[in-house]
């Protein structure tokens, strides 16, 4: 039962060939300690525990309950889980399948692992960063031992489903919670900000929840760049003026430090009314046509704001290019938001008025060359079609790492400087592959999968 158990949460059979290894070859271990002492003598405890046990396979599974020292586990198979249905009728108990599975058989032990020490930095938790990091963890006869990820909210569970951000479906809900790559990965919750490639320094921005703090340098010997593309309203605008009042949902952080201004917004607004005092506009203006833009709706509707709040902007383009791309559809998202009360206008937002650093109206343009409409409002959610980041922008050029309306890589994943390596939407193919679209058409997991591999080559 246990097996069977095994074989339906995790990719066992790749290692362990379970239908024909009986169940009583194989041990579940419920954790592993070791005297520091001893560390060193690891794989001569394995090598007797297998002889006094008369087993020829070993399963470790780590978990909140029964946590191991990931040191301890350098010598095992960290597995792949499966995606699964779980029937909340079925007798199974959820904890034992809960939490990453390592194994580990004699033969494995005979065949010990690679070890690189190659210093590899990720800059970005997007799809396609964290898929370079799966990759690099699940190799079963490699060790990675300097494996550092740098992103501003660490690692986020990419399968959760988060308010008012869309999901790219690329991992499944509780996968990486299975893969426990965090235990194998060292992650600096900062920003980075400046790049130095011929010293191979990356100069980052600290964080610490929503504050940001000192500048610290890291050394990489290899860098991956998949930082992604987000909305860059707030530039693209001319709102650096503009202190509160204007957010980009890029991230969880972005979701919360706009709600937390709505929250400190409505109190002031209701000392106002208790005071009898006239307060400026409530209104919540979304800027764009994308899907950022409809699961920011959803979001607020969530949320319990009003509709007649909300105004939904759509900017104008030479390109119709709509969320949906279907005519049909797009005509009954248009009725629905209609019937909920939400005003739909276009135009494009080419500034704003602010008082005391906090955003009052934004000036519309309702047509190419018109006079601007003031439009009052309180918050300014920017949804368009996602950019470049400045910061990114800027790194890349001072550093001479061609750059064409994205960052250019050739074929294995690589630009200009042989230490360097890029992937997902921040990228393109260079021009001489003539290749008919750029990396953001293409599932973002798969094209890590793929720039690990061309890493390994470098590195192997």
């Amino acid at each position: 039962d246990c097996g069977r158990q095994l074989r339906s949460a995790f990719d066992v059979e790749l290692y362990v060939p379970l239908s024909t290894t009986p169940d009583a070859n194989c041990m579940m271990m419920k954790w592993i300690a070791l005297l520091p002492a001893y560390r060193g003598r690891l794989r001569d405890f394995l090598h007797e525990l297998f002889r006094k046990m008369r087993r020829d396979c070993f399963f470790v599974l780590s978990s909140v309950k029964w946590p191991t020292d990931p040191t301890l586990l350098s010598d095992f198979v960290l597995l792949r889980p499966r995606r699964q249905y779980v029937d909340p009728k079925s007798p199974t108990d959820p904890e034992e399948i809960r939490g990453t599975l390592h194994t580990l058989t004699r033969r494995m032990l005979s065949e010990p692992k690679d070890v690189i020490n190659t210093r590899v930095v990720v800059l970005g938790a997007s799809d396609t960063g964290l898929a370079v990091l799966e990759t690099l963890s699940t190799i079963p006869y490699i060790h990675f031992t300097n494996l550092i990820l740098v992103a501003p909210e660490g690692i986020v569970d990419p399968g959760r489903k988060e308010p008012f951000l869309p999901s790219s479906h690329s991992f499944y809900e509780g996968e990486w919670d299975h893969l426990g790559v965090e235990d194998r990965v060292r992650v600096i919750r900062a920003t980075a900000i400046h790049l130095d490639r011929w010293q191979k320094v990356v100069t980052l921005q600290m964080h610490k929840g929503l504050e940001t703090e000192a500048e610290v340098k890291v050394a990489y010997d290899m860098l991956v760049i998949a930082t992604g593309v987000e909305d860059q309203t707030p530039d693209a605008t001319g709102m650096k003026n503009v202190s509160e009042g204007v957010v980009s949902l890029s991230n969880r952080g972005d979701v919360q430090a706009m709600l937390a201004y709505l929250e400190r917004w409505d109190q002031k607004e209701a000392e106002a009314a208790r005071e009898q005092e006239t307060g400026s506009s409530s209104a919540i203006v979304i800027y764009g046509n994308t899907l950022q833009s409809l699961c920011a709706l959803q979001g607020f509707l969530e949320q319990g704001t009003d509709p007649s709040r909300l105004l939904l902007v759509h900017p104008l383009r030479e390109t119709n290019i709509t969320p949906c791309n279907n005519s049909k559809i797009d005509e009954m998202m248009d009725e629905v938001i209609a019937t909920l009360g939400i005003r739909t206008i276009h135009g494009n937002i080419t500034g704003a008025e602010c008082k005391d650093g906090i955003l009052t109206s934004v000036s519309l343009q309702r047509e190419e060359g018109a006079d601007m409409d003031s439009l009052p409002c309180c918050l300014l959610v920017g949804c368009d079609e996602p950019n470049v980041n400045r910061h990114v922008f800027h790194t890349v050029n001072e550093n001479m790492l061609v750059y064409d309306g994205r960052l250019v890589i050739n074929h294995t994943f690589g630009t200009v400087d042989p230490c360097i390596y890029a992937g997902g939407t921040l990228t393109k193919f260079s021009r001489k592959y003539r290749a008919p679209m750029w990396l953001e058409r293409y599932n973002s997991r798969e094209v890590g999968t793929k720039l690990a591999w061309s890493l390994m080559d470098a590195l192997d």
